[in-house]
């Protein structure tokens, strides 16, 4: 992060959003994403992750569709919820090491859940991770049923 954000948070920007999948379009390594708590911890900003493991979806999503599932039943077996459970924790982890607080965005598995709320009773006020938890309509065994209306 640069001055270019320091300048957007004296603005009226008070959170900046990382991302931990989506490679290649605009997920951070983990040093980029620890260099932005840094930096939104001495401006006083808020930190915002989509918490999931990005390289390690891109390879099952590589794999799945190598085995033919190109279905909406791929995006939940490419994205178990043992990975979402590890980004959570690891950004959990690296926000107590920025002294950075953190908002957890779209959390959507009880293993992630449960990361959040181990590092909310061990942490610090300033840097207790909150969360935004999704309202799931759908599970996996109706993604593996699921077909579109025909016309």
């Amino acid at each position: 992060m640069s001055t270019k954000h320091r300048r957007t948070f004296t603005s009226g920007i008070n959170s900046f959003k990382f991302f931990l999948a989506y490679s290649g379009v605009f997920m951070v390594r983990d040093e980029e994403f620890y260099q932005g708590m840094l930096t939104c911890s001495r401006i006083g900003a808020l930190a915002r992750v989509h918490a999931e493991n990005g390289p390690v979806i891109a390879e099952k999503c590589k794999l799945l569709l190598n085995q033919g599932v190109t279905g909406p039943e791929g995006h939940t077996q490419s994205r178990p919820e043992e990975l979402e459970a590890e980004a959570t924790n690891r950004a959990c982890v690296m926000a107590s090491q920025a002294n950075c607080p953190l908002y957890v965005v779209h959390v959507m598995s009880k293993g992630a859940a449960r990361a959040i709320a181990h590092h909310r009773q061990k942490g610090e006020s300033s840097t207790r991770p909150k969360e935004e938890a999704c309202s799931l309509m759908l599970n996996r065994r109706l993604y593996i049923h699921f077909a579109p209306n025909q016309g």
